[in-house]
């Protein structure tokens, strides 16, 4: 048996504290040190050539880390001083509104130790405002503000105006939690907003210059709160509307009779409100002549522009569930569109985009994308497109953000096929008869090798290839790439995938982790030396960055990966890459006496085979192999004649 150091954390005051290691015999003997270590890099991968090692610490009397590290500052916080050695002091305050829990300074100390934690800031429950302007949140926002609540805050302006709210943010446990807003400042005055769940609420304005707001949280589960901005204004103005999201506002001022007009950003469309409000006078109240317009993502539509950007639903939010949504794209005659994917990340496996050459489903489909694997761009072969984006009712992602524009079309080629995701082209002559080939990045394989050739009808004679990280295979060569299979997205569920990874003869392989992560204790992976695992060189799960690990120390210069994944949570996977080294020879066993040695090399699995001189007998067995292993031997001794 031999046994293997694994650094996680090395951290020695350089060139005076160390780090002794050694293999076998006394503790301190000079013969059996393998290393001497300091300062603060993480050393590699240790193995000893016996079945006992020793390690000896040794530090001097002066410490020159007299440091206690950045604390941070409090959330809704600000901090004077940016000292942290030995006897620095740090000083906090909160943001104003805010209370501060806990110590206003803390000092670093001789143990290099902070005398206490960083304070806190956390909005109250009983507080009233009398800011012209200022923002409310619930107590402990955004992280969630607790069980039974019961918080009162008054909101007092000028006699004469009025108080406006904006809600920002608003996530409450519906129905047990409740924001209730009344038009004054006892408990009896009108209510003239109730709200709760996760549904944020529209703008709301007081009839009177207080405005008295009531939370109340039950003894179970919380939300993440609520984020209000609120604002006064005059007599004879209206409140200030705010922008609306994915939107432009034009105009500023809010004095009785003034307009304001919102133009929706490109992709989104107004699906509430007028262009155009007009602050006037109804029933003796001055107020804006409609709602503030909504610009959103819609789930469809007709489009002719010669450019013009195409969004998901919900944009650039999540999209909803249970979504078909279809879009035509139509451009001149004689021209071709050209769609560009700047966004894109759907459910993987459940939520599609069908991109079809023409003008609807009965068209011809140009690829079906799902996922984040999109090419950088395609074309339509006509003035035609039809894009289907359907859902399920389960989980929902970002979705997309592409543009589009129509092109002209070169009688003489074929439009540009494109370069696979995570893949590169060969060729950048796109004429009627050429070829483009494509190749994939290393530890992705192409879905099929055959080259595209241009055709007279302007067409590619296929698809373009995808580059795709494959469930296992036999990777050989002196270097190279492992990849969970589907990455760099999350690895589909029941998985049983085996990698052989081969190296050159002599040579061992290491294999360094460049991404880990998968489901803690139920997904795994198993790396072995031997071809049994049974009992692996190592088994892998969790988030944690594996340090490197070597095999092939037994000369049969192959390793194996075997990855298990259950049937039910899935994360990002490993992306691996993996090199060759030299292993350690055997020494040079010699040559008999009156005999004669055939071979000349010593590394593992190189055989040795030995015969007399005329006239002697050999005494020993003829042929010997350099083994494997911790400490490299020789399978017999030297032979005599």
């Amino acid at each position: 048996m031999v046994i293997q150091i694994n650094f996680e954390e090395f951290d020695l005051e350089l060139g005076y504290d160390t780090l002794t290691i050694g293999d076998g015999g006394e503790v301190g003997d000079p013969k059996t040190i393998l290393q001497v270590l300091t300062g603060s890099f993480v050393p590699d991968l240790i193995v000893s050539m016996t079945n006992q090692m020793w390690l000896h610490l040794q530090s001097d009397e002066k410490i020159d880390k007299e440091s206690c590290g950045d604390p941070g500052t409090p959330l809704y916080g600000m901090r004077e001083g940016d000292g942290f050695s030995n006897g620095d002091v740090l000083r906090f305050e909160c943001q104003f509104g805010f209370e501060l829990i806990g110590e206003k300074t803390i000092s670093c100390q001789n143990n290099n130790q902070w005398s206490a934690n960083i304070p806190i800031c956390i909005f109250p429950c009983l507080s009233n405002f009398t800011a012209p302007m200022g923002t409310v949140l619930s107590p402990d926002y955004p992280e969630g503000y607790g069980n039974n609540m019961n918080c009162v805050w008054l909101i007092l302006s000028e006699p004469g105006s009025r108080i406006h709210l904006a809600f920002n943010d608003f996530d409450l446990e519906a129905p047990y939690d409740i924001l209730t807003l009344k038009d004054g400042e006892t408990l009896d005055s009108s209510v003239i907003g109730r709200f709760t769940g996760a549904e944020v609420p529209s703008h709301l304005t007081s009839n009177s210059h207080i405005l008295r707001m009531e939370f109340q949280a039950d003894h179970s589960m919380s939300g993440r709160g609520f984020n209000i901005t609120y604002s006064t204004f005059g007599h004879n103005e209206c409140p200030d509307p705010g922008i609306p999201l994915n939107a432009r506002r034009f105009g500023d001022s809010f004095q009785l009779g003034s307009s304001i007009s919102i133009i929706c950003e490109d992709g989104f469309i107004k699906t509430q409100g007028a262009e155009t409000i007009t602050c006037e006078l109804k029933g003796g109240k001055v107020m804006w002549s409609g709602p503030i317009p909504k610009c959103e993502a819609p789930c469809g539509g007709h489009f002719s522009a010669p450019s013009g950007v195409i969004l998901s639903p919900g944009w650039p939010g999540y999209y909803k569930d249970s979504l078909n949504c279809e879009w035509v794209i139509e451009a001149e005659q004689g021209r071709s569109i050209k769609i560009t994917f700047e966004k894109f990340q759907t459910e993987l496996n459940c939520d599609f985009l069908e991109l079809h050459d023409g003008p609807n489903l009965l068209s011809p489909l140009i690829g079906s994308f799902n996922g984040t694997q999109v090419p950088q761009f395609l074309f339509s072969s006509g003035n035609h497109l039809y894009m289907l984006f359907t859902t399920d009712n389960s989980r929902s992602n970002s979705g997309f953000k592409i543009l589009y524009e129509s092109v002209t079309v070169d009688a003489y080629s074929c439009l540009d096929p494109g370069i696979p995701v995570n893949g590169l082209r060969y060729g950048q002559d796109f004429s009627i008869g050429s070829t483009v080939s494509f190749g994939c990045d290393s530890g992705y394989r192409l879905s099929h090798e055959e080259p595209l050739v241009c055709e007279k009808n302007h067409w590619w004679s296929h698809p373009l290839p995808t580059c795709d990280a494959l469930c296992g295979g036999d990777v050989r060569g002196p270097g190279g790439t492992i990849l969970s299979p589907g990455y760099p997205e999350v690895y589909p569920s029941s998985l049983n995938c085996t990698w052989t990874v081969e190296v050159s003869h002599g040579k061992g392989v290491q294999f360094t982790f460049n991404t880990f992560h998968l489901e803690d204790h139920h997904d795994y992976l198993l790396i072995t030396e031997n071809g049994s695992f049974v009992y692996p060189l190592a088994r892998l799960t969790g988030a944690e960055l594996p340090l490197p690990i070597n095999a092939g120390l037994y000369g049969n210069f192959k390793a194996q990966l075997r990855f298990i994944s259950d049937f039910s949570i899935s994360y990002d996977g490993f992306n691996i890459t993996f090199s060759e080294y030299t292993l350690e020879p055997c020494d040079d066993p010699g040559v008999p006496h009156y005999g004669r040695r055939n071979g000349y090399s010593f590394g593992i699995g190189d055989t040795l085979s030995f015969s007399c001189s005329m006239g002697y007998r050999l005494e020993g067995v003829p042929e010997i192999i350099c083994l494997g292993g911790g400490r490299r031997r020789w399978s017999a001794p030297l032979p005599s004649a």
